[in-house]
């Protein structure tokens, strides 16, 4: 499919939105939360149109906060398939046959420009 590159650029910039709103929902969370009841998203996902806070009927235990992470580390992996899939469907990458197991660099570059808005120190981890 070809587009103008404002047409992908909105396409993007829509995933990372969606993305950043998701995440939202499942921020990273540290063990220093567990029995905690109440808390907010993490500072990088609120916004004036998005602040969540998370008002808990019992405290939050250490599963609770490790699947919380497994979930926030799978809406990282999808937003880079679909953005891979986004990017496809354009022609602007070409998929490949073998997976390329050195792609963190890559993704990590990715994000770092598109988080660089957002105050946090990102990392390969992150």
């Amino acid at each position: 499919m070809n587009a103008d590159s404002s047409e992908v650029l909105e396409e993007i910039n829509t995933l990372f939105d969606k993305f950043m709103k998701s995440r939202g929902y499942f921020p990273y969370m540290d063990e220093n939360m567990v029995g905690a009841r109440e808390f907010q998203t993490a500072p990088i996902y609120r916004r004036p149109d998005m602040n969540i806070t998370f008002v808990l009927d019992r405290p939050i235990t250490k599963g609770d906060i490790e699947t919380n992470n497994e979930i926030g580390g799978l809406l990282n992996q999808n937003v880079i398939i679909r953005l891979c899939a986004l990017l496809e469907e354009y022609g602007i990458i070409i998929s490949q046959q073998e997976v390329d197991y050195t792609i963190d660099e890559v993704v990590y570059r990715v994000f770092c420009k598109f988080l660089a808005p957002y105050p946090h120190p990102f990392t390969p981890r992150s």
